[in-house]
């Protein structure tokens, strides 16, 4: 039986760490696609939406990010891997950091 150092609000330590770590990687993600898209909307000409610009603006920082995030958690909620995000991320990142250090001079 698990004592009550164990758990956290009645669930186990473990269950709610990587619930989240679900959660913080699905908004990280989210917030780096809506920043991405909301750069890529300032550098196109606005003058071309003409009077969409305000609802395209609504469902890109309100709607997308929303819809995006849940998804993400949904899908990572039912995936039977734990934390299928977070290792895309990593693989992502890895090669990224290993370029980084390379270049500074500190080897592979």
């Amino acid at each position: 039986m698990a004592s009550d150092s164990d758990q956290i609000l009645g669930y186990q330590r473990k269950v709610v760490l990587l619930e989240a770590f679900r959660i913080s990687y699905a908004i990280m993600i989210t917030g780096i696609i809506t920043t991405l898209m909301g750069f890529s909307l300032y550098w196109i000409d606005t003058g071309i939406l003409g009077d969409a610009e305000p609802v395209i603006g609504v469902i890109l920082f309100v709607a997308f990010p929303i819809a995006l995030g849940l998804s993400l958690y949904i899908y990572d909620r039912r995936h039977e891997r734990d934390l299928i995000i977070a290792d895309a991320v990593l693989k992502v990142i890895h090669p990224i950091a290993a370029l980084i250090r390379y270049l500074r001079g500190a080897g592979p």
